[in-house]
């Protein structure tokens, strides 16, 4: 995490008394605002005020404790910055911590705050959350305020919260919410009948999230949907055309230097044309349309958050391996993504070997999902 000084919130609120730190893409007023890469704070001048999902949690009694590192340009899930360096993970030390909201987990799994502010793209809360064995939520989309947030893709973009506990994470995510919360109650639990490849530490985490859930009076539903790739390449296709749409004007101005990774998805988004970018925009709609579906009725999905555990950092050097590992990942992050619906970390595995499980619900059912969440962890 970087230093910084501590900023008190409130005297009082539901968050009194609880210590949080924000993503450096977050708006700090009276601090330059940069994700993750040098050059782009180089030329920008310190922010005017908060972003607005940092003025709630201070208003709500929380206190900010400093910024922490992220993926650069929020564009990667692994964490790893050839800029800033990459947090050591604090369960699986050598191993990454997951992106790009990597610090974020970091300071959350190792005691240094209570809570911490990440953005979610393509799953860049939930991923750290699950290799750092912390709770974390990616809200409906736009539920929160994204204003003061560096943009990776605004039709996908989220802020959300990575947390050491449930209830911390209901509670600093209520401050954030915005808007009507759907009427929701979860009575089934959806596992598909098929889905990318997990190892067997996440087959027998998502077994026994599944019997808790039904201890908790949700009955098992088996799924169809087989569009996993399809969905995941109309994100990726709309995704790079509105990070370009976001930033191909700074990068020709400034000619950054940027990771090895990051340069790769420029050049890939640079090759698009308009054909293609409407043919994902059209799939995207279809493919938001058959997810949506299958949570109906009272329906939450359980999904792994990634195949395995943490790999090591030593393991994604090789460029080829980390994109192979990047799509196994995002295979299992897209649902959310694609069709814009909240979805919540639970912890899973074990404490030397930590991995998440997803619970998706419908739009709008954030609160509901929060609330399974806490009863989940009792």
């Amino acid at each position: 995490m970087k230093p910084a000084r501590e900023r008190a919130g409130a005297l009082s609120g539901p968050l009194a008394g609880l210590r949080f730190a924000s993503k450096e893409s977050i708006d700090i007023a009276g601090t330059v605002t940069s994700p993750g890469n040098p050059n782009y704070a180089r030329d920008r001048a310190p922010a005017a005020q908060d972003a607005p999902v940092v003025t709630r949690l201070l208003d709500a009694g929380a206190t900010w404790a400093g910024k922490t590192h992220m993926h650069e340009l929020a564009y990667g899930i692994t964490g790893i910055n050839p800029h800033t360096g990459t947090p050591d993970n604090p369960r699986l030390p050598g191993h990454i911590p997951g992106g790009s909201s990597s610090g974020s987990g970091v300071a959350v799994g190792a005691g240094v705050v209570d809570f911490a502010l990440g953005s979610d793209t393509a799953g860049s809360v939930r991923i750290p959350a699950s290799y750092c064995g912390v709770w974390g939520m990616r809200p409906t989309h736009g539920r929160v305020d994204e204003r003061g947030v560096v943009p990776l893709a605004l039709s996908l973009d989220t802020v959300g919260i990575l947390a050491a506990r449930a209830t911390v994470l209901q509670a600093s995510m209520q401050v954030l919410l915005q808007g009507t919360a759907a009427a929701t109650q979860f009575s089934a639990v959806g596992v598909f009948a098929s889905m990318p490849a997990i190892a067997a530490v996440a087959q027998e985490a998502m077994q026994a999230t599944l019997a808790r859930l039904q201890g908790l009076g949700l009955s098992p539903r088996t799924l169809q949907w087989n569009d996993w790739a399809a969905a995941l390449d109309a994100q990726r296709t709309v995704q790079y055309a509105e990070f370009l749409g976001a930033h191909d004007e700074w990068l020709r101005d400034s000619q950054p230097r940027l990771g090895e990774d990051v340069t790769q998805h420029v050049a890939q988004a640079r090759q698009l044309g308009t054909a293609e970018i409407g043919r994902a925009i059209s799939a995207r709609t279809r493919h938001s349309d058959g997810i949506r579906a299958l949570v109906e009725g009272g329906v939450v999905l359980l999904v792994p958050v990634a195949p395995d555990v943490a790999p090591s950092i030593a393991d994604l050097q090789d460029m080829q391996a980390a994109m192979q590992f990047r799509r196994s990942v995002l295979l299992l992050n897209c649902l959310a993504s694609v069709a814009g619906l909240p979805a919540v970390s639970v912890p899973a595995g074990t404490h030397e070997r930590p991995i998440g499980m997803q619970l998706i619900g419908p739009a709008g059912s954030d609160e509901a999902l929060l609330e399974l969440a806490v009863r989940l962890a009792d």
